[in-house]
């Protein structure tokens, strides 16, 4: 068993430096470009954006592509500049910053992979909704987590999905619930024992994430399984590489059919990222 701890500090810029672009220096020793076009597009002034709808008021159209600052400062929030086509400088966050930066794609680094022995890290129900999101650090490096002290309630999950984003409508609804059911034709409402699968294999645009919480339970059995993709991916890719390239290009395809419904979508069971 290993402990496993996260500790999310605020960003921290230590300097700026402008040539044909904005190059922000974070104390971390990372340096991260922003193009002067993107960020005058992405100003968060009022006359530029509207923070109501996350819609843009400017027309992006109309600037210049040529567009540099007058000026730019560091302030103990983040980074202030001076547009030329603007009266008052425009603040930018250093949080905003750093949540889109260029290079925030994680590094193999920053994604551990997983096999037998694994202890998913537990988070206690209590302190979702606390600034440091350990829930979304925990998915995007080990691809779960284990929410302890949870109240059997479908309220819950919806508390749980509010730390990840919108719930997203499926075939079965948002949140829904399930039981055995022989009259059912999916296998998910079986007392049969489902090996590891991936789910949603019939849908154009599966969701990224899925919630799981036991309302109730009477009898053995019904331990879930979990098995890391990344893990077998890596392990394909080495041991055997043509068949890794042959999963990576042929569609595989997946179906759903019964209780009225009929999906069918195709997908590679791998798909790689071509981003250097």
């Amino acid at each position: 068993c290993r402990l496993i701890v996260f500790v999310i500090a605020e960003v921290e810029i230590e300097k700026l430096e402008v040539d044909d672009d904005l190059r922000v220096h974070w104390q971390s020793g990372e340096i991260s470009h922003f193009s002067f076009i993107w960020l005058r597009d992405n100003a968060r002034d009022e006359a530029s954006f509207d923070a109501r709808s996350h819609q843009r008021r400017v027309f992006t159209a109309g600037l210049d592509p040529e567009i540099r600052p007058e000026s730019t400062r560091l302030d103990a929030e983040g980074v202030r500049i001076k547009w030329p086509d603007m009266d008052s400088e425009v603040a930018y966050s250093a949080g905003f910053l750093h949540q889109y930066r260029g290079d925030q794609f994680a590094s193999p680094a920053d994604l551990q992979t997983w096999a037998a022995g694994f202890q998913a890290p537990r988070i206690d129900f209590g302190a979702l909704g606390k600034s440091d999101n350990m829930l979304l650090e925990s998915i995007r490096r080990y691809g779960v987590s284990v929410i302890a002290e949870c109240p059997r309630d479908s309220s819950s999950v919806e508390v749980i999905a509010a730390e990840l984003g919108y719930v997203r409508q499926t075939i079965f609804g948002g949140v829904w619930s399930l039981e055995a059911d022989a009259a059912m034709d999916d296998s998910a409402y079986s007392t049969e024992a489902l090996r590891p699968h991936t789910d949603g294999t019939f849908s154009f645009d599966p969701p990224g994430v899925q919630i799981l919480l036991c309302l109730e339970k009477e009898g053995e059995g019904a331990e879930s399984i979990l098995v890391d993709g990344f893990h077998v991916a890596e392990q394909v890719r080495s041991d055997k590489l043509e068949v890794f390239d042959d999963l990576c290009r042929i569609p595989i395809t997946g179906i759903y059919r019964g209780d009225g419904e009929f999906l069918r979508a195709e997908h590679p069971v791998f798909r790689v990222c071509d981003r250097q």
